[in-house]
């Protein structure tokens, strides 16, 4: 039995020998320049005659006992013979044994200076599609279903990509470094170096490029568990027009055509499970100098699906501004199941200076630093945009705001439609003056507008492409004002109407002579800055430039009464001329006044006159329609008169008729009555 063993454990010694020894042999010829320089020309002989076209491999270097296998120098060629792919070196160390368990274990891989030049025409297939087509398998017939095969599994442990360039059509992109590592406990570390992708975005407007990329990002992840910082993250833009703001300083600076826009973060993340990530964004700034936009710092928490991101304790930060948002639900699209984007907010609240959104939106906000607060929920789709319970105020609520309203049409600019209802607006004692003094442009009326006292209006707010109409109630102190006006963008011009059952025009304009005026009245003034400035500097005038057509149903003057008054003022900035004309039926009473205010004088002239005249053609023609009426109506008064005389008749005949024949009646019943009471007494007597 013992030479049995000992036969046997020589007979194993002498194969595994064996085995060593030819591993050994195997392992010098493949290390061997000439062995693998013939595997070499085989192979891209091989990868020519397959793909049919040219492919270059400088050299090769496989190290049997270090796991290794090195190219240099790989080009391939597409169908154009176009250098399609060259790659100056690949790396990769794996576990040999591993591939007999159907393992792919890559224990390091490194590319470098991989360049890729690939083209998809519109008439046509890609340049590299005819490497998928080569190394697609052909599917063959199964007479019986094939047994399920087990799967490759595969793990990398250490990637380095260095100087990698791939360009596809118009779009580029170049990674300078990026490193995957996994480190003992089972941590992963990642870090990418100079991102950057360059493309040709086509818009309506016409071709726009643009820039991203990524100055540095840093991953670490561990037991599902990790944190991410990007640096220097940014995106550019250029659509090769001239700014929207060129040449027009009053708008803002912000245009999505020309876009600079910079951006570090720092997040970490939790993974639960394969279906769900909770993140949350600890830091994140953003800037765009020549925008004017500064993000001081952005953070929230999200946890995102498939389907929906929900986002709780959201704060915005900028120079002076504070939004925070409790939560926030986004819904995102997807054709496949049939739903649209879509998005909801807790109550969002907040606080201001205006100042802060001047130079991107508004420099005429530049100077606004009255803190302004401010609360709503905002809800919407790409469709729709709406805003509820808004309220907007200043501190101390002397200046208090409520309003609903939606943003409609988003996607066409010229057939957004802005509507917003006010329902409440209170502004008291002298914070009407304090917002106007936020605005950096010469101060008008300020007296009448003191005037105005405690105001308070109810009112209605509708932007169109380059139209803005408004329409509701002001209350006063010198009274109330039903106003509708408009705002035309495109000549610059204010136009509407305003009634008062009783407006005091001397109180607030300073004019002790005038009372109260109930009156209605159509107005057009220019707003045009360059126009009005033209003006300004000529005249150094105070007031508004435009005309009124006014009609007073009661007016007074000098403690006089007047009414039913025509009124027509047109004003050019320094002088308003006015007329003023009581029409009646033989006699005009007529006045005509000029007030002018301008820097150096503040004068008003009045020139009372009557006017006696006939009737005019059309006061003829009234006359007679009304006489004619008047005998018309006595025609119809006289007709109706003598029909209701012989309706009445015919009823007299009618009720007389009848009552001849109830008599007839009775006297025929009573006859009858007697010739039976005399046959019964003929009767009894016989």
């Amino acid at each position: 039995m013992k030479r049995i063993v000992v036969l046997a454990l020589k007979v194993v010694g002498g194969v595994l020998a064996a085995v060593l020894v030819l591993m050994i042999v195997m392992g010098a010829l493949l290390n061997t320049d000439a062995f693998q320089n013939k595997v070499l020309r085989r192979a891209t002989q091989m990868l020519s005659e397959k793909l049919n076209t040219e492919v270059k491999i400088d050299s090769v270097s496989i190290g049997f006992f270090s796991n290794d296998v090195r190219l240099r120098g790989v080009s391939i060629e597409d169908l154009e013979h176009r250098k399609m792919l060259q790659m100056e070196q690949l790396t990769v160390r794996m576990e040999m044994f591993a591939l007999l368990r159907k393992e792919v274990n890559i224990t390091s891989a490194h590319i470098a200076g991989l360049s890729a030049e690939l083209y998809k025409p519109d008439d046509g297939p890609a340049n590299y599609q005819f490497l998928i087509d080569a190394f697609k398998k052909d599917k063959q017939p199964e007479e019986k279903p094939a047994e399920k095969k087990s799967k490759l599994s595969l793990s990398v442990k250490d990637v380095l990509l260095e100087r990698i360039s791939v360009k596809y059509n118009e779009s580029s992109a170049q990674l300078k470094r990026l490193k995957y590592e996994e480190r003992l406990g089972g941590a992963r570390h990642a870090r990418l170096e100079g991102l950057d992708a360059q493309w040709v975005a086509h818009l309506k407007r016409g071709p726009q490029d643009c820039k991203a990329g990524i100055g540095v990002l840093e991953l670490q992840e561990k037991d599902r568990k990790g944190q991410a910082a990007i640096g220097n993250l940014y995106f550019w833009s250029d659509n090769h027009l001239p700014r929207k703001n060129k040449g027009k300083p009053k708008r803002g600076a912000f245009d999505n055509g020309h876009m600079d826009m910079k951006a570090n973060l720092k997040l970490s993340f939790t993974i639960p499970d394969n279906d769900r990530i909770v993140a949350k964004m600890e830091r994140c700034e953003v800037n765009d100098d020549v925008a004017g936009i500064h993000v001081k710092d952005l953070t929230l928490g999200v946890t995102a699906t498939k389907e929906k991101l929900a986002m709780e304790n959201i704060v915005v930060k900028l120079e002076n501004t504070t939004v925070n948002i409790a939560h926030a639900d986004l819904q995102l699209p997807s054709k496949k199941r049939g739903v649209k984007l879509a998005y909801k907010t807790s109550l969002i609240t907040g606080q201001t200076l205006l100042k802060d959104i001047s130079k991107p939106f508004a420099p005429v906000l530049s100077k606004f630093s009255l803190p302004i607060k401010f609360s709503t929920y905002m809800s919407g789709d790409d469709y729709e945009m709406k805003f509820d319970s808004i309220l907007v105020g200043t501190l101390d609520d002397k200046l208090h705001v409520e309003a609903v309203g939606r943003l409609k049409e988003l996607k066409d600019k010229y057939k957004l439609d802005v509507r917003f209802h006010v329902s409440k607006m209170h502004a008291k004692g002298d914070v009407k003056a304090r917002i106007i003094n936020q605005f950096p442009v010469k101060k008008f009326m300020m007296k009448q507008v003191d005037a105005l006292g405690n105001i308070s209006c109810v009112a209605d707010i509708i932007v169109l492409w380059k139209h803005e109409q408004f329409q509701g109630v002001l209350h006063t102190a010198v009274g109330k004002l039903d106003f509708s006006f408009g705002i035309n963008e495109n000549t610059k011009y204010l136009n509407g109407t305003v009634r008062s059952p009783g407006i005091d025009i001397g109180r607030a304009f300073d004019l002790d002579d005038f009372g109260p005026v109930s009156c209605k009245a159509d107005f057009t003034f220019d707003i045009s800055k360059p126009r009005t400035a033209v003006m300004r500097r000529k005249k150094g005038g105070k007031l508004p430039m435009g005309s009124v057509k006014a009609h007073v149903d009661e007016a007074s003057f000098k403690k006089v009464k007047f009414r039913n008054i025509q009124a027509d003022i047109v004003s050019d900035g320094a002088v308003a001329d006015g007329k003023l004309n009581v029409m009646g039926k033989r006699t005009d009473i007529l006045c005509s006044f000029s007030f002018t205010n301008t820097e150096s004088l503040r004068k008003m002239k009045i020139k009372p006159g009557i006017r006696f005249h006939g009737l005019s053609e059309a006061e003829k023609k009234a006359k007679e329609e009304r006489k004619q009426q008047r005998k018309n109506e006595k025609e119809a008064r006289k007709q109706q008169r003598a029909e209701e005389k012989a309706r009445k008749a015919e009823a007299k005949a009618a009720k007389k008729a009848a009552k001849k024949a109830q008599r007839e009646a009775e006297k025929a019943l009573k006859e009858k009555e007697k010739a039976r009471k005399a046959a019964e007494k003929a009767a009894a007597a016989k």
